[in-house]
């Protein structure tokens, strides 16, 4: 399971929650751009990205380095937010791809020591 908390304003939950399903997608180091784009309460998030359909329609973003697609098993108020809990029906990851990382405001890298 995985779960995701949008804020109760969020435009595009609406939408996700009357198909019941959603995917996630781990961006790969270099798409701060499309971080950017999709944290933004820009209505047409989509322009100008590219993407192909998972066989239950839900969007798959290319070059992202691992997508997971849920049915929403449970949603729980949280304050401002609601707890969405996902069960995960399919799964791929680019197993060459560095993920993108956001800590304490500022993109970052992972670095792996040998072993």
């Amino acid at each position: 399971m995985i779960g995701f908390l949008p804020d109760k304003r969020s435009t595009s939950w609406p939408d996700i929650a009357a198909t019941g399903r959603f995917c996630v997608n781990i961006l790969a180091e270099g798409q701060e751009w499309l971080c950017r784009k999709f944290s933004a309460s820009d209505r047409d998030r989509f322009s100008n990205v590219v993407y192909r359909l998972s066989e239950n329609g839900l969007p798959i973003l290319d070059g992202s380095g691992a997508w997971i697609e849920c049915a929403i098993y449970a949603v729980h108020e949280a304050g401002d937010h609601l707890f969405v809990l996902g069960m995960v029906k399919a799964m791929t990851a680019e197993p060459t791809a560095s993920p993108l990382v956001f800590l304490r405001g500022k993109f970052g890298q992972v670095t792996c020591a040998e072993a």
